[in-house]
């Protein structure tokens, strides 16, 4: 008996831990992608580490109109990217020439984006532009377009371009996010194109895995004491479930 008490407290210690292990409550985190194997598998690197544990999938993934991708080191600062070829010249950016770095999160966790980065080259050409845009639950913002980073090799050649976007005051994610980048101007050759590395999201993490999200609302009046606020539905203990307002 005493055996199988114990057991059983153990087993819900173990619960205990595995829940508050899968808890976040705004925890700070970031997504790294340095970007120096030539291919889209290659794994990022998360801060803190047990961050992964609230994603579904991590991926990288290229459109139709990107050729397989090799590495590149630069002349100037020999940088080590993962450059991206095109199948056809195109004078404008779309899906079909973009590369993504996408995070689809588990159910339950919504992620506020605060800064994106990366940096970028040129090759072997003095054409060359991408445009880079903010991807969360199936919407797109535009972050840059038209750009021109310096080349990596060649006349010419340059240090590394760095790019930073902030993101404060976007929306949380609940489904999927990442970063979009459409590469295009490039003449088709298979040493000319676009090279990324250092791709970074930093934001926060928010709620628990496999439990519905809960937001707080907060409301007042103005000037105090000129009239009542109510709400329908009340809220429960933890707060209001998306979507219930």
């Amino acid at each position: 008996m005493i055996r199988r008490t114990l057991t059983t407290a153990m087993m819900a210690l173990v619960a205990i831990i595995a829940l508050y292990a899968q808890t976040a409550n705004n925890d700070a985190a970031s997504i790294k992608w340095a970007l120096t194997s030539g291919t889209i598998t290659e794994a990022p690197v998360f801060t803190p580490a047990n961050a992964s544990e609230f994603f579904e999938k991590v991926e990288i993934t290229k459109d139709s109109g990107l050729k397989d991708p090799i590495a590149q080191t630069s002349t100037v600062d020999n940088i080590t990217q993962t450059m991206f070829p095109v199948t056809t010249k195109t004078s404008s950016g779309s899906d079909a020439n973009s590369v993504k770095f996408l995070i689809t999160l588990k159910n339950g966790i919504a992620f506020t984006p605060t800064k994106v980065g990366f940096k970028a080259f040129r090759w072997k050409t003095d054409k060359g532009n991408f445009d880079a845009s903010w991807l969360s639950d199936g919407t797109s913002k535009t972050l840059v377009s038209g750009e021109h980073p310096n080349r990596g090799a060649g006349s010419g050649a340059g240090t590394v371009s760095s790019y930073s976007y902030d993101l404060s005051g976007s929306a949380a994610s609940e489904q999927q996010f990442g970063l979009s980048v459409s590469i295009y101007n490039f003449d088709v050759a298979a040493d000319k194109g676009l090279s990324l590395g250092d791709v970074e999201i930093e934001g926060t993490l928010y709620g628990t895995v496999g439990q519905p999200l809960t937001y707080t609302l907060t409301v007042s009046v103005t000037p105090e004491g000129a009239g009542t606020v109510t709400t329908t539905p009340e809220a429960s203990a933890s707060g209001y479930t998306n979507g219930s307002l």
